[in-house]
């Protein structure tokens, strides 16, 4: 939804949406004469950023009476380990480098001002730290003068990569 005029896109559904006709004609989209209202039918959209700044075109009031919002938290350090642990082959001190740097993350987060107490979730999922499950499960090719370093280091610099946007993304919500 963050870039799409979706009142161009699935305005034609609304009243379908809404459950206030039985079927709608769709003007372009090439050979579908119908849509049939049917009580499996479902639009699942995405927005990337809870604060809706990223947006292009506003969502209409139209449009949104006639979706539930979800919002989905962030990462748990569960939900973390679980994802490393996903891996289908894992390197053990990988692992546990990566998971040192994460207790970290963590800490930091939690350390943060305004962090509530009982909030142990990171302000973004787990899709974040693809690149080191890729490093964990033995998938990324290394540079030479990369793999020389430490195990450690090799972590924290992949998790800095990893979350630079969303620590980006991050500091610039705290200062608004």
């Amino acid at each position: 939804m963050n870039r799409a005029d979706l009142d161009r896109c699935i305005g034609e559904l609304y009243p379908l949406l809404s459950q206030s006709v039985d079927r709608v004609a769709p003007a372009g989209i090439a050979d579908v004469q119908w849509v049939e209202a049917n009580p499996k039918f479902r639009v699942v959209a995405t927005v990337n950023d809870a604060t809706l700044d990223d947006i292009v075109f506003p969502i209409s009031e139209g449009l949104s009476r006639r979706f539930v919002r979800i919002d989905l938290p962030g990462a748990s350090s569960t939900d973390l380990s679980a994802y490393y642990n996903s891996a289908a082959s894992v390197s053990e001190e990988r692992l546990e480098a990566a998971t040192t740097q994460f207790e970290s993350l963590f800490e930091q987060f939690s350390s943060d001002e305004g962090a509530e107490d009982d909030d142990d979730r990171l302000p973004f999922g787990v899709g974040y730290f693809k690149l080191l499950l890729s490093w964990i499960a033995d998938e990324l090719k290394l540079s030479p003068e990369f793999s020389e370093q430490d195990v450690s280091e090799q972590a924290q610099q992949l998790q800095q990569m990893c979350l630079s946007p969303a620590m980006r993304k991050h500091r610039n919500l705290d200062n608004a």
